[in-house]
């Protein structure tokens, strides 16, 4: 692994070029095939608006980010305030702001690993 999380989004940003992510500098909000964030770092914090902020900076009003990054690391803390991910998420659906993210079925483990295999 990375000792450097910036060398480490360098490469995520690689992957998503690999796979087809052409990046919008007038528009960060465009569509996209395809999105790698950089959530957490060993609960690193890190203020580099124009490169890195660690952990991610909307982590906690995304359910789309919190849902899954709970499913590989359900104890995970926001390490700025201590708080349990599931605590955010559940903060997050009394609000109501969610973004419909769903699980998906299990993806088809094919086409993974022949993505894989191209990197």
């Amino acid at each position: 692994m990375d000792s450097d999380p910036v060398a480490l989004l360098r490469r995520l940003h690689w992957i998503e070029a690999i796979l087809g992510r052409t990046r919008d500098v007038n528009n960060q909000w465009a569509n996209r095939t395809l999105d790698l964030d950089l959530l957490d770092y060993n609960g690193m914090i890190k203020d580099e608006s124009d490169c890195l902020n660690l952990p991610h900076p909307r982590l906690q009003e995304r359910d789309f980010v919190l849902r899954p990054l709970l499913e590989i690391a359900p104890d995970w803390r926001d390490p700025r305030t201590g708080e349990r991910g599931k605590l955010l998420l559940k903060r997050l659906e009394k609000t109501g702001k969610l973004n419909g993210c769903i699980k998906l079925a299990n993806p088809n483990p094919r086409t993974l690993a022949q993505i894989a295999a191209q990197l």
